[in-house]
């Protein structure tokens, strides 16, 4: 099932982490434990975290620094706890994708890479496919004149996925 999440961030927000969050990861599905082998109470408190991290992503939809910072940080700890707990779950990866989107700077490059990476492990995430579509569209540059036609078309090709996925 997929996360979605929309927050409307005010341009004025700088957290206080810079790093790239997907440089802390190993991004590599053949190092990963087998799902299998993962407890059951230990993915479903991965599973809580991510909600209690997207409640703070949440709340980051304000114009107050000091908040903003507060529930950034909170919602990056949360994930990659969650990571730590069940490094198999794609959701965990969305969620950071989407984290890197609402922070600044905002790291295209990184939410794309753990995106990408949610899809290795399920393919069929609407939430990874959602993110992805949205980067292409931002770097297909759609309102410029410095129009990327190829970079649309595989934005496309993602949002198509995702109605076969859910056709709703």
């Amino acid at each position: 099932m997929g996360l979605l999440l929309c927050v409307a961030v005010s341009a004025q927000s700088t957290p206080q982490r810079r790093d790239s969050i997907s440089a802390s990861l190993d991004l590599n599905k053949a190092n990963l434990p087998q799902k299998s082998s993962i407890p059951r109470e230990q993915r479903s408190r991965a599973l809580a975290l991510i909600a209690s991290a997207q409640r703070s992503m949440m709340q980051m939809a304000t114009r107050n620094q000091s908040v903003f910072s507060a529930n950034a940080n909170s919602a990056r700890d949360q994930l990659l706890e969650s990571v730590r707990l069940d490094p198999t779950n794609s959701e965990v990866y969305t969620a950071l994708s989407d984290l890197s989107q609402l922070t600044t700077p905002y790291d295209y490059n990184d939410s794309e890479r753990l995106a990408r990476f949610a899809l290795e492990l399920n393919p069929e995430s609407p939430g990874a496919l959602r993110t992805v579509s949205r980067i292409l569209v931002i770097r297909s540059e759609i309102s410029s004149t410095l129009f990327n036609e190829q970079v649309a078309k595989e934005a496309i090709v993602y949002l198509q996925r995702i109605t076969k996925i859910d056709p709703r």
